[in-house]
């Protein structure tokens, strides 16, 4: 996952004038990534869709009880 620091030097970029998929191919991020990450940044002014958790995904298991079904079931089998 790309930190804070990296996703705002990425919409520095556009914001000087780079086009996104010019942004996009000097990063190698998608455009969808850095089009998601202004939009997060337009409605909050945080680059995180959660600024809370800010997009780690330690905490994935413990919110998605599928995710954490299917890694115990992986586990078990092991």
């Amino acid at each position: 996952m790309f930190c804070e620091m990296q996703r705002l030097h990425g919409l520095d970029l556009v914001e000087e004038g780079y086009r996104w998929n010019e942004v996009a191919m000097i990063t190698g991020w998608s455009e969808y990534s850095l089009s998601s990450w202004h939009a997060c940044y337009m409605e909050s002014g945080s680059v995180w869709q959660n600024p809370a958790l800010r997009n780690r995904h330690d905490d994935a298991a413990v919110r998605n009880e599928d995710l954490r079904d299917a890694i115990l079931t992986l586990v078990e089998a092991e």
